[in-house]
């Protein structure tokens, strides 16, 4: 089993978003990959867990370009749940292997993501939300 995410869409503004909500398997892990193509530049990604299934402190995000490389460049590991909910973490999207480091602040993608969850607990759930700037997406 991998879990379930399920995805929406918000293409018809400046600013788009991809909604990923996941619900972890027994093992606690989520594994899916978007089912439409994404063409643009990822600027933002806010990491939410649930306030009613919380995942396990230290839990994994990581979302994954078609090359295996995760656009979050690590900023999803180790995620803590401790603290008053929602447990909201937002992330600059990074690309890292540049001159002194990751230096720029969005991620050029043209492909399907691919969403993995690890280590949540068994049937817990949260939100990934992708801002990006870019083409209306289209399916696989």
């Amino acid at each position: 089993m991998a879990g379930t995410n399920t995805i929406t869409y918000q293409d018809h503004m400046l600013v788009k978003t991809v909604t990923m909500a996941w619900t972890s398997d027994s093992r606690g892990d989520v594994n899916t990959t978007l089912t439409g193509h994404l063409n643009g530049i990822i600027e933002r990604c806010v990491l939410d867990s649930s306030t009613s299934a919380i995942p396990t402190t230290a839990y994994d995000v990581y979302v994954y370009d078609a090359y295996g490389n995760d656009i979050l460049n690590g900023a999803g590991a180790g995620l803590s749940t401790t603290g008053s909910p929602p447990f909201v973490k937002v992330v600059g999207v990074t690309l890292s292997g540049s001159t002194g480091g990751a230096s720029s602040v969005c991620y050029p993608v043209d492909e399907p993501l691919q969403l993995v969850v690890e280590n949540a607990g068994a049937n817990k759930s949260g939100t990934v939300v992708l801002y990006y700037r870019g083409e209306e997406v289209y399916d696989t």
